[in-house]
């Protein structure tokens, strides 16, 4: 399990070298934002809690003691994270933040 508190923004590299070593993410929800590749499916490539850590140890023991449900998320997150740049995603949304205007800019981010 690999426990990732926001830092200096909600998302940050702990996150994907969790998923890239094979381990379960956990981090607050991240339900409010869109990213890329899409990682924070809560219940499928990660493991939400709440802002206030309030379910934390819930959600920590829940998954040490249910370890196939653990490898589930695991296993998605990696193919998830994979298929992205696998698919050439990374390559086409740097394409299209180049080419479009300002305006298209903040919607592609």
């Amino acid at each position: 399990i690999v426990f990732s508190p926001f830092g200096w923004g909600e998302g940050c590299w702990r996150d994907f070298e969790a998923i890239c070593n094979e381990s379960l993410l956990i981090k607050p929800s991240m339900a409010h934002l869109e990213t890329h590749p899409d990682i924070f499916i809560d219940g499928e490539t990660y493991v939400s809690v709440e802002w206030d850590f309030s379910d934390l140890e819930e959600k920590c023991r829940y998954y040490l003691e249910h370890p196939e449900e653990a490898d589930r998320i695991i296993q998605n997150a990696s193919r998830v994270y994979k298929e992205y740049f696998e698919k050439g995603a990374f390559i086409q949304l740097m394409r299209q933040l180049w080419t479009e205007s300002p305006k298209g800019l903040s919607r592609a981010i």
